[in-house]
């Protein structure tokens, strides 16, 4: 009876352990893994945050108003070809700039137009749900300058930079995914000023919402 009893207990043992184990084994997949795993998933990206030089800054004076803002808002998009590697295009406007006198009216931004990589490893995985990772990009910065008065004076400028960071998402499920990021820009200087500079190299810390497309692989 005892025997019986025995063969019984681990005939009841294998039965629960073997659904669990088979669930948790390499190479498959659950809905919380999922979230993890995205290789060959796409996300398009909104962010925003600060540049390093000032945030938002509004002058009046009794020649004008002033208006300076070094915000950072970005469009983008990212493609992960590989289990630890994403490729990433990025546009967007970190300066701009309003002032109003008795001249007239002038305004600035700049433009970057940004491709690059994001190595973001599994290995690295905090949980299911945080994946931190490291990125860099390329590209134009484009200065535009505008002045209206009696006529309309329009001017564009063109520096080369780049950008290095280190961020991290939380996915709570399959399509959005949440994160914030710290990163330089090395802009060289441009020609002229545009706005109130002729160089914009400096730190950006921006947080971002995404949407994930595509089922992934």
């Amino acid at each position: 009876m005892r025997r019986m009893k025995a063969i019984a207990a681990t005939a009841l043992a294998v039965a629960v352990i073997s659904p669990a184990a088979a669930q948790t084994a390499p190479g498959t997949t659950t809905a919380d893994s999922d979230v993890v795993h995205l290789t060959g998933r796409h996300m398009i990206g909104l962010s925003m945050g600060v540049m390093d030089h000032m945030a938002s800054i509004v002058r009046v004076s009794v020649g004008g108003v002033s208006v300076n803002s070094q915000g950072a808002f970005w469009v983008g998009y990212s493609h992960w070809f590989d289990p630890d590697w994403a490729l990433l295009a990025e546009t967007g406007v970190i300066s701009s700039q309003v002032s109003v006198s008795g001249a007239g009216t002038e305004t600035a931004a700049l433009f970057p137009i940004l491709f690059g990589l994001r190595y973001q490893p599994e290995d690295w995985a905090l949980g299911e749900k945080v994946r931190p990772y490291l990125g860099g990009a390329a590209g134009p910065y484009f200065g535009f300058q505008t002045l209206t008065g009696w006529s309309v004076e329009v001017g564009v400028q063109t520096a080369v930079g780049g950008r290095l960071g280190a961020g991290f998402d939380v996915i709570p499920n399959r399509y959005i995914s949440l994160g914030a990021v710290l990163r330089y820009h090395a802009v060289t200087d441009f020609d002229r000023v545009i706005g109130s500079r002729d160089n914009y190299s400096g730190f950006e810390f921006s947080l971002r919402f995404g949407i994930l497309l595509g089922a992934g692989r």
